[in-house]
């Protein structure tokens, strides 16, 4: 760090998405006057994506379950960062244990909104931003300026590619690099309700493969056995790689891909930020909120009259804001995707009956 160097940690959020959208502050954080150097604590579930954000200068790992007080290990952490001496501290999760290890670590400025009634612990209250899009990156681009900006000022997160894990993954996988490969992710943290239905993925990779396609399928060991439920019948041309990759060669595989296919999930967030188009299917959730920062995305969501519900599981036993989503028009939307090509502009969205 260089004499006139600003020092700054930021206490990141929770969820996989939500890290890759913070990637947005972090390139606002820097693009300011300062020579500012950003250092990062995150929990573990986005903690392996933090090495492919080249914003960040160092992270650490702050081991909590999610939900969690665990206040030693906030301490533990905070001891080793007191002797870094940062300048600032940005908050970006609103919760009262998010704001505990800035404090603890003695850092003098420690900007977020108020929160969770975070006083003393937050000393730098910055004013909740109005939004109707984009709710949490406003709410963290917030507290760098007031005044966000529309969504073409915002920028756009780019995970960084490593293309010799690219080459390892399709010799270790078996992989075929020139093929035309659209990824399903079927997988969504939250509960079921977010997540088409399994019979509808399967039929969809079906039509992908009998137009020539390869179908790769990603996500974690949870979802594995969906994976092999999408991947049964498919004589070889669909591939479950559910469990057999981590979440940095998550973002190695989507940037090899001609279109991604997800629900509301992690994997659809960084697949955009790889350069992957997407399609992503949106039920009990709003694209209004949680829509990946790209220009080149199909939002599929029907606008029922009980979405969105937010609920883990449906509250009516129907869960027709997913399973009512047709599969011939998800497969129109990875071909809209295809027909765009690069030069595309706009988001694609759409807020209306599939078909209509």
């Amino acid at each position: 760090m260089t004499a006139d160097q600003r020092s700054v940690l930021v206490v990141g959020p929770s969820w996989v998405g939500d890290m890759v959208h913070a990637q947005a502050f972090f390139m606002a954080l820097q693009d300011g006057p300062d020579d500012v150097a950003v250092d990062l604590v995150a929990p573990p579930a986005p903690f392996p994506l933090l090495e492919r954000i080249p914003e960040i200068r160092e992270a650490f790992l702050l081991e909590t379950r999610h939900g969690r007080l665990d206040l030693g290990a906030r301490w533990r952490l905070a001891r080793r960062l007191r002797e870094r001496r940062y300048d600032q501290a940005y908050v970006l999760p609103s919760s009262f244990k998010a704001a505990l290890v800035p404090a603890f670590a003695g850092i003098p400025v420690r900007t977020a909104h108020l929160g969770e009634h975070r006083y003393g612990l937050i000393n730098d209250v910055r004013p909740e931003v109005e939004a109707t899009r984009d709710r949490n990156l406003r709410g963290y681009l917030g507290l760098i300026r007031p005044d966000v900006g529309d969504a073409e000022a915002i920028p756009r997160p780019r995970l960084r590619v490593d293309a010799e894990n690219q080459r390892e993954l399709v010799e270790r996988l078996g992989l075929d690099p020139r093929a035309r490969v659209v990824a399903l992710a079927p997988g969504a943290a939250g509960g079921p309700a977010k997540r088409w239905p399994v019979e509808s993925f399967e039929a969809l990779a079906a039509l992908l493969a009998d137009q020539g396609r390869h179908v790769w399928v990603l996500g974690g060991p949870a979802e594995a056995a969906l994976g092999e439920e999408i991947a049964r019948r498919s004589n070889g041309a669909v591939r479950n790689l559910c469990g057999r990759t981590t979440l940095t060669d998550a973002v190695d595989l989507l940037a090899m891909v001609e279109t991604t296919v997800a629900n509301d999930s992690g994997l659809a967030h960084v697949a955009a930020a790889a350069g992957s188009p997407v399609v992503v299917l949106f039920g009990p959730t709003s694209p209004d909120f949680s829509a990946p920062l790209t220009d080149r995305s199909e939002l599929v969501y029907l606008g029922l009259e009980c979405s969105p519900c937010g609920k883990s599981t449906c509250p009516l036993g129907h869960h027709r804001c997913l399973r009512d989503i047709d599969v011939d028009e998800v497969a129109r939307r990875v071909d809209r995707l295809g027909e765009r090509g690069s030069g595309t502009s706009g988001n694609g969205s759409s807020r209306t009956a599939p078909g209509s």
